[in-house]
C-alpha cells in the first residue's frame, strides 16, 4: 500500500472506531499517524503534489469527522453555538485561501511546486483547526 492511501485508511480506521469509548483519544493519536505519512510522502521525493493533495483532503476529513465526534457529545445548545462558530470559522478559512491563492509564487520553483506550497499552507490552517477543537472541547 502506498503513503497516498494510508492516510485514507488511517481516516476509515478511524471513522470505525468513533463510536468506541476510545474516540477521544484517538483523533490525536490518527492526527500524528497523518503528518507522520505526509512527511514520508514527501520526503520520497515522488509525487510530492500528490502529497499534498492526499494530505489537504484527509485533513479535511477529519476536521469534519473530528466535528461530528463533538457534536455527539453536546447538548442541543451547545450543538447551536458549535455550528455558529464553525459557520464564523469556514468564512475565516474562505478569506484565508483567498490570501494564500493571492501570494505571489516563490521565485526559482516551478508552477507545480507552487501550488504545492499553497496546498500545504491551507491543510496547515485545517490541522490548526482540528487541534482547537481538540483542545477547546478536551478531546484528548
Amino acid at each position: 500500500m502506498n503513503i497516498l492511501n494510508m492516510n485514507k485508511l488511517f481516516v476509515i480506521l478511524f471513522l470505525l472506531t468513533i463510536c468506541s469509548n476510545k474516540a477521544n483519544s484517538q483523533i490525536k493519536n490518527t492526527m500524528v499517524k497523518i503528518d507522520s505519512n505526509y512527511q514520508l510522502c514527501l520526503d520520497s521525493g515522488i509525487n510530492m503534489y500528490g502529497c499534498t493533495i492526499n494530505y489537504f483532503q484527509t485533513m479535511d476529513s477529519m476536521l469534519n469527522v473530528t466535528y461530528k465526534i463533538i457534536r455527539l457529545k453536546l447538548n442541543q445548545a451547545d450543538k447551536d453555538a458549535l455550528t455558529k462558530k464553525q459557520l464564523i470559522w469556514l468564512k475565516k478559512r474562505d478569506r484565508e485561501y483567498k490570501i494564500i491563492d493571492s501570494q505571489p509564487n516563490i521565485d526559482g520553483l516551478r508552477h507545480i511546486d507552487n501550488l504545492m506550497v499553497k496546498l500545504d499552507k491551507k491543510a496547515q490552517f485545517i490541522n490548526d483547526r482540528i487541534y482547537e477543537l481538540i483542545n477547546i472541547y478536551k478531546l484528548e
